[in-house]
Parts: C-alpha cells; structure tokens; sequence
C-alpha cells in the first residue's frame, strides 16, 4: 500500500509539471523556439481576399498609398501611443457606393501592423433619418454580395451591429442611428491570431481594449 502511494504521488507530480511546462511553454515570446504556426506576422500567410473598403488584404502600406493617390484622396498617417500600428486617416475613401445613395461625410481608416494590414473601417454619415435608412440598405446588400448571410447580429438602444465571418476576413455592420452613421469594419483575423499580435495585446491590453471596441463597434476616437 506504501509502495502504490509513492508512485501515485510521482505520476501526479510528473503530469502537474508537465501541464505547468506546457503552459510556460505556451506562454513563451515569440523569438523563443518560434512556432512555426504562430511566429511572428512576417511569417503568417494571408489568402487573396478583395475587401468591400477598395483594399486587399495582402495590400502594403505602399499599396494603399498608390491607391489613394490614383484617386486623388487626401490622407494622414501616424502611430498611436502603442507604436506596433500605424493608421492611415483618410478623407474620402476607396469604397465604392456606385452612386447608389447620398451622404453628408465619407471617410475611412486603415491600421497596419508590423507591416501588415490589420484593419480597414469607412465611416458613412447620413444626411438625416431616411437618408440613414437608405445607406444601410446599400450597404447591407453589398455586404450579402460579398460575405452572404451575417453569422450574428446585436442591438442595443439606437446602435445595431451585424457580423460576417468569411476565411480570414472578419466583418463588422455597425448603425449607430443617434449618430446617423454607418460604419463598416474589416478586420485581418488570422493576423489577430499571431503570436506576435497576441504578445502585442499582452503588452498593452488596457489601450488594446480601447482599440478592440473601436473596431468591432464602429467607434471612431476622433469623433
């Protein structure tokens, strides 16, 4: 009975350390032994999505600009207090509505990261109530067009979010009718999912959580 005491002891011991490695191990910066799945953003591969905002997602920072210069759009860059993104602000922006309705203000803001686009968010105002109504008509179709049936969506007072989940791409509808605004978000999943991201979030959760809501519930800091 002794005997079978002791080694119960030592196997629960030895599964305990070895959950407790794996953890630590899981938990690891990313220039550690890199996982090959989830190294760094330089290392993870994107598929060739077109995106509803006028980008790709594989599109550089150099891409964007040459694309809002053919178009001849006025815009601005910089890098907020967490320095790993880089935003571009622009007045105007590469979606198009085809003429299908009017509004009172367009413009639009995309993210990189590392390099590497992370997010695209257009911002439509609309001129009054029925003009609301009928931008999100458009748009809603437009996104049935290119992402089909949204996966979710939400309410909450006067505000309205629709999501899609498509291969890498996750997109955000959001209606804010208190605002008359609409706000569209794409957003690179598989680069959220990084390692390097992932140590990013770690780093600066409080400011991240900030930069979360915006995305995902078409806040504009600027607004």
């Amino acid at each position: 009975m002794k005997y079978k005491f002791i080694i119960l002891s030592f196997v629960f011991i030895t599964i305990s350390s070895c959950s407790w490695v794996s953890e630590k191990w899981d938990d690891r910066p990313s220039w550690v032994m890199p996982d090959k799945s989830l190294t760094s953003s330089d290392n993870v591969e994107f598929g060739d999505y077109v995106l509803l905002s006028g980008l790709n997602i594989n599109d550089s920072q150099r891409d964007l600009v040459k694309k809002l210069k053919e178009q001849n759009l006025e815009y601005s860059s910089s890098r907020d207090s967490m320095k790993d993104i880089k935003t571009y602000e622009i007045k105007g922006s590469l979606f198009d509505n085809k003429n299908l309705f009017r509004y009172e203000n367009l413009s639009a803001m995309v993210d990189f990261f590392d390099g590497d686009l992370l997010a695209s968010r257009v911002f439509i105002n609309a001129i009054n109530t029925e003009n609301l109504d009928k931008i999100i008509t458009v748009v809603y179709s437009f996104l049935m067009d290119f992402y089909q049936e949204p996966t979710s969506e939400s309410s909450i007072y006067s505000f309205k979010t629709y999501v899609w989940e498509k291969g890498d791409i996750e997109i955000f509808l959001s209606i804010d009718r208190e605002k008359n605004l609409v706000t569209i978000s794409e957003i690179n999943s598989v680069l959220e999912d990084s390692r390097a991201f992932k140590e990013f979030k770690d780093k600066y959760i409080e400011e991240y959580q900030t930069y979360e809501d915006e995305l995902k519930s078409g806040k504009n800091r600027n607004r």
